[in-house]
């Protein structure tokens, strides 16, 4: 039985790895419920109480990491109020409209809107759209790390320890 748990739980992780690099997918929250209902089911014996609680706070942070990293990218690239606006309204709108591909197109489309209402030239609203990009990507990055650290530990308490 146990097997067959661990084999549901690796096997959810690492859709939850794939989601933190595919829109759509709940990359994050995939990767800690798998970790989660292992410990629950084996009643917490190889991973405790306290390691979910780490868990979930990493989870958490990588979230909250993926949130602003596209807000602070335009922000860098000096977006103005607007442009943050406009890269949050792309986002939805983009995602509505686009799926997947609209999570990428839609805050930068959003943040060049934006800055392009303010008065500022075309090709500054592109770098503050880069910008947004930058941080959306960087947002990604920090996902699957965070995820890929999640996994191996997790791994490593259930095989090593």
């Amino acid at each position: 039985m146990s097997t067959f748990i661990l084999i549901i739980a690796i096997g959810i992780i690492i859709l939850g790895i794939l989601g933190t690099v595919v829109p759509l997918l709940p990359g994050l929250p995939l990767v800690f419920v798998a970790i989660f209902m292992y410990a629950m089911i084996t009643n917490f014996q190889v991973i405790s109480l306290a390691n979910v609680f780490v868990y979930l706070v990493l989870a958490a942070l990588g979230m909250g990491i993926d949130i602003f990293a596209g807000t602070y990218g335009a922000k860098r690239f000096g977006a103005s109020k607007f442009g943050i606006i406009g890269s949050i309204l792309g986002l939805v709108a983009g995602l509505i409209t686009l799926g997947p591909v609209g999570l990428i197109l839609g805050p930068i489309i959003g943040s060049v809107s934006g800055e392009l209402f303010t008065g500022k030239s075309f090709n500054k609203a592109v770098k503050i759209g880069f910008g947004s990009l930058i941080g959306f990507l960087g947002g990604a990055v920090a996902q699957l790390l965070i995820s890929l650290i999640m996994a191996g530990t997790f791994i490593f308490k259930v095989f090593f320890s």
